[in-house]
């Protein structure tokens, strides 16, 4: 009842005073509450916070564009800045189960088919609801990527055994990695060559500085991951307890990193075909490849 929220929403600093709402509570006599998880701010008034409270995504529509690259800890906190949900309870959402398998989604979270582009949610939505809306959207421009596409998937399913979530998951490393779009293609084609033919020096393993950053993020109790903030240390892609770090494991990570746009999924799909095992940033969003180690380190010593 408003009775029993109007201490917490003082406590807050929602409302001036709990007996003050009360009244106003008895004045108007709006709709009860309804029960779950409803985003307020401060600022709003007394008909906006029983409005919200009493009815699920009654306030103004409001736009949220999702970058290429954004993970779902990053939506979490635009979501919950633009007053759409919290972040806690999308990130809940992502992960749920029954959600899930209802979206058809074979991987512990929903990161990676949440399609980066421009949506429209009503205030204090249900974080189900944005978390499905998203997937919707992935579904459909994955469908039609595919359909350009359906002998490359082939290809990938008979070589590498690549199936819709390999793809994504390569994609969104992919995502992390490539800043110009001419580029992605030639990215993705590398870590293609080192899954297909494991060198001694790459031994099956993408050495990707994202994965093990994200990994951080999935698990930030870890000793490496302490005073992680975004900079990717040493010690953080070294560490063997770091299930996403692609230099302590081979192959791809669990999961997607973040969630890849049209032009990395596309990329995976007809992704360059070259004999480059290496690449280093070389400036300007730039890289510079290499096919061997040797060529590679002295890449990396005219970088610096």
């Amino acid at each position: 009842t408003y009775e029993t929220i109007a201490p917490d929403l003082e406590r807050e600093g929602l409302i001036p005073s709990a007996r003050l709402f009360e009244i106003y509570v008895t004045l108007r006599r709006p709709h009860a509450p309804t029960q779950g998880v409803h985003l307020l701010s401060d600022g709003l008034a007394l008909g906006e916070i029983t409005r919200r409270l009493a009815e699920r995504g009654s306030g103004d529509r409001v736009k949220l564009a999702v970058p290429e690259g954004f993970n779902r800890h990053d939506i979490g906190k635009r979501l919950e800045s633009s007053l759409i949900c919290t972040k806690e309870e999308f990130l809940r959402a992502t992960r749920e189960p029954k959600l899930l398998e209802e979206l058809r989604i074979a991987r512990p979270s929903a990161e990676g088919f949440l399609f980066p582009a421009t949506y429209e949610f009503p205030g204090d939505s249900l974080a189900e609801d944005v978390v499905r809306r998203m997937v919707q959207e992935f579904e459909k421009r994955y469908t039609s990527l595919l359909d350009r596409h359906a002998s490359d998937a082939l290809e990938l399913g008979r070589t590498l055994k690549f199936g819709r979530e390999e793809i994504v998951t390569l994609a969104s490393v992919v995502e992390k990695e490539a800043v110009v779009d001419e580029e992605r293609p030639i990215i993705a084609g590398v870590f293609l060559n080192r899954l297909r033919e494991p060198l001694f020096e790459t031994k099956g393993k993408l050495q990707s500085d994202p994965t093990s950053g994200y990994g951080c993020l999935e698990k930030p109790e870890r000793p490496a991951c302490a005073d992680y903030r975004g900079k990717i240390t040493g010690d953080m892609n070294r560490d063997p307890e770091n299930d996403y770090s692609t230099y302590t494991h081979e192959g791809l990570p669990p999961t997607p990193i973040a969630n890849p746009g049209l032009r990395s999924l596309g990329a995976v799909l007809s992704a360059s075909v070259h004999r480059y095992f290496y690449f280093v940033a070389k400036g300007a969003g730039r890289h510079t490849f290499s096919e061997s180690y040797g060529a590679h380190n002295a890449a990396i010593e005219k970088g610096r």
